[in-house]
């Protein structure tokens, strides 16, 4: 029987409670082996200046899931090292997991633009795309949008991206806003779990 694995990338900078929620009801609808969460080394759609350094970001990534299988944390995109592209990324994880089911999980401001994304029709033959709605991308767009993903014409002809889209109770809660809170002496309680918290004041980041 194949395994299911889920990938969950990003910036994670910092990693909270929203991503494990969106992370963690895939992984029990799905019944993940595995599910990786992989901090981007330079991630070509979110670049800031005052983006914490790679180490930090795969500590708390470590931190926040510690004891929590099936999650498990990759530095494969940081070793790599230039920029992250997913297409390049799962064709590495499909070379270690050869008969694994893959499921990509993205936010579903990321989904409804990944069409964009380099070798685009190598993702959607990689993977299956995994999504939720958020307050402003409701349900009925995804699904709009998950049905345009299904014939998209290329090259070697049309791709077809599958997708799991679900009704996951998402954490309103954002990296951006987290350190916003940092930088004015705001508690960040309940967004983050609190290893990752205890991690940031102590290394001081985002101040």
């Amino acid at each position: 029987m194949a395994q299911n694995i889920g990938l969950f990338g990003g910036t994670f900078d910092p990693i909270h409670n929203g991503h494990l929620a969106l992370a963690g009801g895939f992984a029990s609808r799905l019944s993940f082996h595995k599910i990786f969460l992989m901090p981007a080394a330079v991630p070509p759609h979110k670049q800031r200046p005052d983006m914490a350094p790679a180490e930090h970001r795969l500590r708390m990534c470590e931190l926040a899931v510690e004891g929590r299988p099936p999650f498990e944390v990759s530095s494969l995109e940081i070793d790599r090292g230039g920029a992250s592209y997913t297409a390049d990324t799962l064709g590495e994880l499909k070379k270690e997991f050869p008969r694994a089911n893959i499921y990509l999980i993205m936010g579903a401001d990321m989904y409804m633009t990944v069409q964009g994304w380099r070798r685009f029709g190598d993702i959607a033959r990689l993977a299956t795309l995994c999504t939720a709605p958020r307050g402003d991308i409701s349900m009925t767009a995804l699904r709009r949008q998950a049905a345009a993903l299904e014939q998209i014409p290329g090259d070697g002809g049309t791709v077809r991206a599958a997708s799991w889209i679900l009704g996951i109770p998402l954490t309103p809660v954002s990296s951006t806003e987290i350190r916003r809170r940092i930088k004015a002496g705001e508690p960040i309680g309940g967004m983050v779990p609190e290893k990752v918290a205890d991690y940031i004041h102590e290394k001081e980041l985002y101040l």
